[in-house]
Order: structure tokens, then sequence, then C-alpha cells
């Protein structure tokens, strides 16, 4: 008989046989530790689960992905862009956008509850574990941040229904995260109002979570993330499951076996130095899209839906 239960000594099952009844689900088991993750990731599973649960780990099929270099914002995002990025040019700049400034506000923010019953995934567990793969420099967040005087953009009226998790809305919350100075200033600093983060292996990027408390800030983020990875050579950011939020933001769907076949040769290749790495911001997309030729060599290497 087939087991699917994992001990902590014991390797996690290839991702080819699901626990009957549940599809997707490969493994059940207590070990979180950080090596447990990078094994997980670099065979294509996650962890998925309630703190009442044991830690299930997942692959699902089809798997919902993002092809970099196919990545274009949507028209009313270009739209916002542009604005921002002209509000810069004039001194004026009520966002700004930072790269792995903090971590762990950016998943206490995710793992917020999104309704009244006050559930959420991104255990205490999650919580310490992925910021020890932060630690690791595997582990990297996009944060947004809004000056205290600052108005938001035209394009950007505060939303109202919160929801937070996986990276599935872009509504806002009303939880309250730490300024990039910390606690203790005298004077009210910047406010963490959009984020997002991930796990990078190679020049793969598996994305975790995305919250937001202004509309369209998380979509922010994700259109500089995409342009960075663009910019680093990265072909897929791995979405996990099948969501319309990710369907606008240019996720589609590809069978398990092919998500599979496809991630070892990412994986092998040299990883930048994220230490280094500055997003572009405010992005002016019109002068920033790749040219023509880039889009056409990596649409050869994706198959036609």
């Amino acid at each position: 008989m087939k087991r699917f239960w994992v001990d902590p000594h014991s390797p996690l099952p290839p991702p080819v046989h699901d626990v009957p009844g549940y599809p997707g689900l490969i493994a059940l088991g207590a070990d979180l530790s950080a090596e447990r993750l990078i094994e997980a990731y670099t065979q294509g599973m996650f962890p998925w689960y309630s703190d009442d649960q044991p830690v299930l780990w997942w692959s699902p099929d089809p798997r919902m992905v993002v092809f970099v270099q196919e990545f274009r914002p949507a028209r009313s995002l270009r739209r916002l862009l542009q604005q921002l990025h002209r509000q810069q040019q004039q001194g004026i700049a009520p966002w700004q956008l930072t790269l792995n400034r903090a971590f762990e506000p950016v998943m206490r923010a995710c793992a917020a509850p999104r309704d009244e019953a006050g559930g959420t995934w991104i255990t205490e567990d999650i919580i310490q574990s992925y910021c020890a793969l932060h630690r690791m420099g595997l582990a990297h967040s996009v944060e947004v941040w809004e000056h205290a005087a600052a108005s938001p953009p035209h394009d950007a009226p505060v939303a109202t229904a919160p929801a937070c998790g996986a990276p599935a809305s872009d509504a806002p919350r009303s939880d309250a995260c730490p300024s990039p100075a910390g606690p203790t200033q005298s004077a009210p600093g910047p406010a963490l109002i959009a984020g997002l983060y991930g796990v990078a292996i190679g020049r793969m990027f598996f994305g975790e979570s995305m919250f937001t408390r202004r509309s369209n800030a998380s979509k922010c983020a994700f259109a500089a993330l995409m342009r960075l990875l663009q910019q680093q050579g990265f072909e897929i950011v791995d979405c996990q499951q099948s969501t319309r939020h990710l369907g606008s933001l240019g996720g589609r769907e590809l069978p398990r076996a092919e998500f599979l076949q496809r991630l070892p040769r990412l994986l092998r290749q040299p990883a930048p130095d994220w230490a280094g790495l500055r997003p572009d911001w405010p992005i002016d997309w019109l002068a920033a899209a790749p040219c023509a030729g880039d889009a056409s060599k990596a649409a050869g290497n994706v198959p036609k839906g």
C-alpha cells in the first residue's frame, strides 16, 4: 500500500500520485523546516494547510503560471503606472516601492484574516519557516509604501472589501504594519499599503501571496516584480492555483507534467544577486516593455492555447 505520510527523516514522494480523493495533494507530514521547503519547491510542491491540520504538500494539476516575457499589464494598470510615472517626474511620489525591505511585515499582512471567520493558511510556523528562507536569500518580498501626507492616485481609490491570503485578491486590509524606520519613530513615516512575497531558486520564481490596502497597489508590485524578472532572464512565475485574479495578471494553466518537466532546467540556472537588485519604480511601461524580438523568442518556447 502506498504511504502518503512523511516523517521528518523521510524524503517527500515525487508529485505523481495524489492522495486518493484529494486532487493535487501529494503528502502529509509534520516537518516544515527551511530545508524541507527547499526540497518541496525543487520538486514542484508547496505547503498549504491550516493550524489544525498536519503540513499538507500540494502539486496541483493543472498548475497556474505566468510566462515572464509574455506579461503585459492590463490597460487600466498601464494607465495607473503611467500616471505614477508622471507624478514622479513632477516631484510627487505618492507611492514608493522597495525590494526585501519588510519581508516579515508583508507575510503578516497577507496572513491577516480575510473574513469574519478569521481563518488563514499562513500560520505562525509558515511565517517562521519562510523568514528562515528569506535569511538564506531564497525568499523575497516587494513592498509598496505610501507617505502619510500623500493622496492615492486618481486611478487607485481606497477600496473597502478586505481580502488576503493566496494571491487571488487586490482588496485592502485594515491591519497595521511597521514603517521602514520601525515602530518607534516620532513622526509618521511611510505606511506599508501593499506587498507580495515568494521563493526564488535559480531562475525560477514561486509566487506565494499578496495583499493590498489600496486598489491596484499590489498589482503595481506584481508589475514591478515581473519587470525585474524580465530583466534577470526568468521565464516562469509559479502562481500555484488558478484564480480569476491571477488570470487578469496574465496567468494561465499548464498540465502538471509539463510544469515539472520545465522546472529542473530553471532551477539549475545561476541565481541573480538579489542583494544588488533594484526594481524599476515608477515604471514607464511604454519605454520599459521588452522589444518584439525578446517577446517572440519567449513565445517560441511556450505552447499556444
